[in-house]
């Protein structure tokens, strides 16, 4: 009798249980999905030890205990520019108003600079929350200190309402030199500004955007538009637009 049938549908049955058995033991030894994920990325789900998720850590020198706040309650410190055409400077529901100027509206910080960010001057984070209500230009430009070295603004929305930067960096303004670049901003909507000032770098950021990073080391003047002089050492402006500043935080870094 011939086997030979036989013998090939056996070797042919046992050679789909053994696909059968080989998917089944990769299905049971896929990974799991959470582990080698990038925590890093995502610090808000940091896990510990025990598998929970935990907070991630602010960066140091952001307790909020150490930070003082410039705009409770009122302008305090803060008192009007007289640029000559300046428009309403008011205080309403815990926002500060820059109303349209012709063409610039402002303040300017009239406290104890050396208690508010130290002695050098150049070691502290500045946050604020700014808007454009109405206008097509500069909505707010802020002037700050770069230690002894001399002052800067970051300008948003400058130049017919898109251009962000550092004015002045060695003469040349904020759409002149290496920290140009262009935002499409919109109107009625709220963005959180962050400056840091460092013995070695001038840092600035719109919401998550990183807008500055300037090494000190590479520039030998720096000063602001003569337009807004009036602003330093610490002011805030508009060019011909209706802004409005809230929750503005100092916090002197270690």
């Amino acid at each position: 009798m011939n086997n030979r049938p036989l013998l090939l549908v056996t070797l042919l049955l046992a050679g789909v249980l053994g696909v059968l058995i080989g998917c089944s033991e990769q299905l049971d030894s896929e990974p799991d999905p959470a582990i080698g994920r990038d925590t890093a990325a995502h610090p808000e789900q940091v896990l510990d030890p025990h598998g929970e998720a935990e907070p991630g850590s602010e960066p140091a020198g952001t307790e909020q205990d150490d930070a003082k706040s410039l705009l409770d309650g009122g302008l305090g410190e803060w008192k009007p520019i007289g640029f000559g055409g300046e428009g309403d400077v008011y205080f309403e529901e815990g926002v500060l108003n820059l109303d349209y100027g012709n063409p610039l509206t402002g303040v300017k910080y009239h406290g104890d600079m050396a208690e508010l960010l130290g002695e050098d001057l150049d070691n502290y984070r500045i946050t604020l929350q700014a808007q454009r209500v109405e206008g097509v230009d500069m909505f707010l430009g802020v002037t700050f200190p770069v230690g002894q070295a001399g002052h800067v603004s970051l300008v948003l929305g400058g130049w017919a309402g898109a251009i962000t930067g550092l004015s002045n960096l060695d003469g040349l303004n904020a759409s002149e030199n290496k920290t140009t670049q262009y935002h499409a901003f919109e109107d009625k909507a709220w963005y959180t500004v962050k400056i840091e000032v460092t013995p070695k770098k001038i840092q600035c950021w719109l919401d998550d955007k990183q807008l500055v990073d300037v090494s000190r080391a590479d520039y030998t003047t720096y000063d602001t538009h003569g337009a807004v002089i009036d602003t330093i050492p610490l002011g805030m402006f508009s060019y011909g637009t209706w802004g409005k500043v809230k929750d503005i935080q100092v916090v002197k870094l270690d």
